[in-house]
């Protein structure tokens, strides 16, 4: 008996496991999810997904409320949104978000907003697909869904990084990382590495930038990512050379464009292809390489722009043609391409580049600089003007975006009360309004759109203009180095030379000298006050030249046995001659005798000036030891390198090239001769 109640329970738990494998399915269902499936596969091409998408769609029952259609209508939404079909999503965007609203499925309604702010986003107003992202965003947290809340964050991190918010970019694609690190959706990442390099070359960490633009190929090559209409690796180099090109590293930079031209994939992206090849030239351009390269590549450049309609690369090319030819000393030529890249910018619409290309125009055509200047100025006021009202929309949408929120609610349950007490009379009312107010804000999302196109442009004109800042700095610091040195050390030295003569003898004629040099030290006083107060001040104005030169001379040989002459040129008139010149020629001579005195043995100086049609020439020649082993001659001129390494001698060759002069040194056994060009 206890053998067949055994028996009896076993078939019947048999029994109950073969009902449980009974599947009620519904094959149209069943190949909905088929299709959505498919659709769903990133390794397919955006059409075929689409298609897909499109067969899923044809088997829905469009009247059913029921959880499971509405969550095929979102994967719908969501694959028509992905594959940029943004005619089919938004045709059925309003139907759908009524269906989903009104049975309160608040996860299928924050996938709706993130495909309403995708679509937004590849209508380019992008500042109703950040409002839409937030709201999807508030959703996926509360839900806890990961995934959705990392991508609608790179989605937030992008629109940020267009409208310049680098700050906010940056924190935003750190948090969609971290979990997209330990995910497989690759696409993803490397979309979300090659966001964050961008925005971290925009806030100068340029080394961060290039590690994020490698870690992008390695995933791409890995995995084999399909980014649809572009050659990804491509890009990804051409945005680690850009990283180098900001920072002046031309020949690494080129490494990198050039490493993009050799991509297979580059000839079915040719308008990437003309942004490389634009960058290559400048590089080139810059940094004097393979010169007879650049016309050729910027010409094929502007055909591929003029090809895509993209007005503002295809200025850019003309503009880079421009720098080339100033750079072959072919200004005409320059004049031509810098006016060709001003006329093909709309500077209503595109104003950043406008001013651009238009500040190389005023460069080259030095004839018209003043009225092209004065037209800078204007579009430059009004650009400045509008940029800002851009980002006071933008920060107002940021602080507002909880506020539309409640809003909507209040208006919500408003509409409901209206309806049901003033009937169809009130409703219409409210109805009109809300057309009324779509049409409005339509018309200033457009105004706003147009705006929003010139945000790289002015950035890249104001960092231009912070690395012209820093240069002039650098020069300046250079410049107080060349007045210390060749001024006051000169004459330290010299007064240290005579005070050293307290050591030999100490004769009565010897102490009449030495005091002598106590208001020499007087006058080095009031020189480190000049400079300090002034560096720039001509303080050769007041003063005449010639017996200035000659008290100092006299001054530095008075306690030496050398002997001096001046020749000077009754021609030069030195009246004429501006007090930056006549300051250069003072400290030249200054350093000059100087080094005769302490390196030279010499016994005689020769100083002479001579006028060469508009250039003024002169030497100082001495007979003593030289500068040069076993009878070696060297010469140099402003645009070239010597093998002298003392400071004295490079500040004077840096004054030479200040002066746009030619500087030489010839020198044997018994004769040094330091010969200066400068034209006036």
């Amino acid at each position: 008996m206890l053998k067949k109640l055994l028996l009896l329970f076993i078939c019947s738990c048999f029994l109950a496991c073969e009902q449980k494998k009974v599947s009620y399915t519904n094959p149209k269902q069943d190949s909905i999810n088929y299709y959505l499936e498919k659709a769903g596969e990133e390794t397919f091409s955006y059409d075929v997904r689409a298609k897909y998408c499109d067969k899923a769609y044809s088997l829905l029952n469009l009247n059913a409320n029921d959880s499971v259609t509405m969550n095929a209508i979102t994967k719908i939404l969501g694959c028509y949104s992905a594959t940029n079909k943004v005619e089919k999503f938004n045709k059925n965007f309003l139907l759908f978000q009524e269906k989903i609203e009104k049975n309160n499925l608040k996860n299928n309604l924050a996938d709706l907003y993130y495909y309403k702010g995708n679509y937004y986003k590849q209508k380019q107003i992008l500042d109703s697909a950040l409002l839409y992202f937030k709201k999807a965003e508030k959703i996926f947290i509360k839900r806890d869904n990961k995934l959705k809340i990392a991508v609608s964050q790179l989605n937030i991190a992008q629109i940020q990084y267009y409208f310049n918010d680098y700050l906010n970019s940056k924190l935003y694609i750190n948090k969609a990382l971290t979990y997209l690190k330990r995910s497989k959706y690759y696409r993803r990442l490397y979309i979300c590495y090659t966001i964050k390099g961008n925005t971290l070359v925009e806030l100068k960490e340029f080394k961060e930038a290039v590690n994020s633009f490698k870690e992008a190929i390695t995933i791409y090559k890995k995995y084999n990512v399909n980014i649809e209409g572009e050659s990804s690796i491509g890009t990804c180099f051409n945005n680690i050379g850009n990283a180098y090109r900001q920072q002046q590293n031309f020949k690494i930079a080129m490494f990198y464009f050039n490493k993009a031209l050799e991509e297979k994939e580059i000839e079915k992206d040719l308008e990437l292809k003309g942004y490389l090849l634009n960058n290559i030239s400048y590089c080139r351009i810059k940094a004097g390489i393979d010169l007879e390269l650049v016309e050729n590549d910027l010409k094929d450049a502007s055909k591929i722009f003029k090809k895509f309609n993209n007005n503002l690369e295809y200025a850019m090319s003309f503009t880079y043609l421009s720098n080339y030819f100033q750079k072959i000393k072919n200004i005409e030529k320059a004049i031509f391409f810098a006016k060709k890249g001003v006329s093909v910018i709309d500077k209503y619409k595109n104003p950043g580049n406008y001013l651009l290309v238009l500040s190389e125009l005023i460069k080259v055509d030095t004839l018209n600089a003043s009225k092209y200047f004065k037209e800078y100025e204007e579009v430059s006021e009004k650009y400045l003007l509008d940029e800002r009202k851009k980002r006071d929309q933008y920060y107002t949408i940021l602080l507002e975006t909880d506020e539309i929120k409640q809003e909507k609610d209040v208006a919500i349950k408003q509409k409901w009360f209206v309806t049901i007490t003033a009937l169809g009379i009130l409703l219409s009312t409210i109805l009109l309004f809300i057309i009324y107010r779509q049409r409005s804000k339509q018309k200033e999302l457009v105004l706003v759109q147009n705006q929003q196109k010139a945000n790289e442009e002015i950035y890249q004109l104001m960092i231009s203009q912070l690395d012209a800042t820093e240069k002039a700095k650098e020069i300046e610091k250079k410049r107080i180095a060349r007045e210390l040195h060749d001024g006051i050390m000169n004459k330290l030295a010299s007064i240290r030379f005579n005070l050293f003569l307290l050591n030999k003898k100490r004769d009565d004629a010897t102490i009449d000298n030495c005091l002598h040099q106590a208001e020499n030290l007087h006058a080095v006083e009031q020189e480190i006050r000049n400079i300090a107060h002034d560096l720039n001040k001509e303080v050769f104005y007041h003063q005449q030249f010639l017996p200035l030169i000659e008290t100092h001379i006299k001054e530095q040989l008075a306690n030496t046995s050398i002997h001096y002459t001046i020749d000077n040129d009754e021609t030069i008139d030195w009246n004429t001659i501006i007090g930056h010149i006549k300051m250069n020629i003072y400290r030249i001579v200054q350093e000059s005798i100087h080094n005769c005195i302490k390196h030279a043995n010499a016994t005689q100086i020769t100083l002479s000036f001579i006028k060469d049609s508009n250039n003024l020439c002169f030497m100082i020649k001495d007979n003593g030891v030289g500068i040069a082993s076993e009878n070696e001659t060297h010469s140099t001129d402003a645009y070239s390198t010597t093998t002298g390494k003392g400071i004295g001698l490079q500040n004077i060759k840096e004054r030479v090239n200040d002066l746009h002069g030619n500087f030489s040194i010839h020198s044997i056994a018994g004769t040094t001769t330091i010969s200066v060009s400068i034209p006036l």
